[in-house]
């Protein structure tokens, strides 16, 4: 089955439609979750790959089944753990201070603005010679250089 790779925004700290507003590194997970559709169980639509909290929001990265890429958004369910209410009557919506990610589905629609996929592009698997080729000691010591690097900066 081919895939694509794609990444977006799982949640962004604005206001849903469910008058919801989920803050910044609010959510936790302790293994990464599944990527449903649709947020049906039985779905799969592939694996997450990264998820990450950065200064704009909740970062993600999977890997997607071909059939599910015009789907264009995510959105996540949780459990809420620690919340707070703003507002009165029809300006109300809650925070979310603390949660636990259960699941991110891809879907169509999302509740949260700005949670859409950003990149999608077709995946290439890694072949088998490319896989078993010896990494030599300088190439490690370049990579974690860079690495290195891209953490500080």
């Amino acid at each position: 089955m081919s895939q694509f790779l794609i990444s977006g925004y799982a949640s962004l700290p604005v206001r849903d439609v469910e008058d919801h507003l989920v803050a910044l590194k609010a959510l936790t997970w302790s293994t990464l979750p599944p990527l449903l559709v649709e947020h049906e169980e039985k779905q799969v639509a592939g694996k997450i790959l990264k998820l990450a909290w950065d200064e704009k929001g909740l970062a993600i990265t999977a890997l997607l089944d071909r059939e599910y890429k015009d789907q264009g958004a995510f959105s996540c369910r949780f459990g809420v753990l620690a919340h707070r209410i703003h507002g009165k009557s029809r300006d109300a919506y809650a925070e979310v201070l603390r949660g636990t990610i259960r699941e991110i589905s891809i879907v169509s629609r999302p509740a949260c603005p700005g949670a859409i996929i950003t990149s999608c592009v077709p995946y290439v698997a890694p072949t088998a010679a490319r896989a078993e080729t010896p990494i030599t000691k300088s190439a490690r010591q370049a990579e974690i250089a860079r690495l290195l690097a891209e953490m500080r900066s």
